[in-house]
C-alpha cells in the first residue's frame, strides 16, 4: 500500500502581501512600481517593478524615511491630523506613499506621471483594508 502525504503550502508574510500589492494595482495605467515598507527599519515587506532599471528596494528604504518625518512633522504642527498619503512628483514619475492605516508601514506606487495618479491613489485606498489584514495576520 502506498503511503501519501497532504502537503499544505503557507504562503509567507512576503508572499501574500506580494499576491495583494499585484493585484490591487493591476488596472493602474503607467504603473512603474510598488511596495509595501516597514516605516521603523525600512524594510521592505514586498515589492515588485515593471521595470529593470528601477530599484524598488533603495527607493522604498528612502522614500520610508521621507515619509516618517513628514508624518511626525504633521503630528507636531496638525495634532489631530493623520497623514492620508503623500504624493512627490519628478520629470518622468508620480510617487505616491500611503501610511497603511493603524500600522508602521508605507504603500509605495510609482506611476509614470502623465498617467494613472489618481486611479493610484483610489487603488490604494480601497485596498488598504486587505492589506492590513494580510500584515496583521488575519487574512
Amino acid at each position: 500500500m502506498k503511503e501519501t502525504t497532504n502537503q499544505t503550502t503557507t504562503l509567507t508574510l512576503r508572499e501574500k502581501l506580494g499576491a495583494v500589492l499585484v493585484r490591487s494595482t493591476e488596472n493602474i495605467p503607467g504603473l512603474v512600481a510598488s511596495s509595501v515598507v516597514d516605516i521603523e527599519t525600512a524594510e521592505v515587506l514586498a515589492g515588485f517593478t515593471r521595470r529593470e532599471d528601477f530599484d524598488i528596494q533603495s527607493l522604498s528604504m528612502a522614500y520610508s524615511d521621507l515619509a516618517r518625518f513628514q508624518m511626525r512633522a504633521a503630528e507636531s504642527l496638525l495634532q489631530d491630523q493623520r497623514t492620508s498619503d503623500i504624493l512627490l512628483t519628478t520629470d518622468d514619475f508620480a510617487v505616491i506613499l500611503r501610511p497603511v492605516d493603524g500600522l508602521m508601514c508605507l504603500h509605495i506606487v510609482v506611476v509614470e506621471r502623465t498617467k494613472g495618479v489618481g486611479l493610484a491613489r483610489k487603488a490604494m485606498e480601497a485596498w488598504e483594508e486587505e492589506m492590513t489584514q494580510v500584515i496583521l495576520g488575519l487574512s
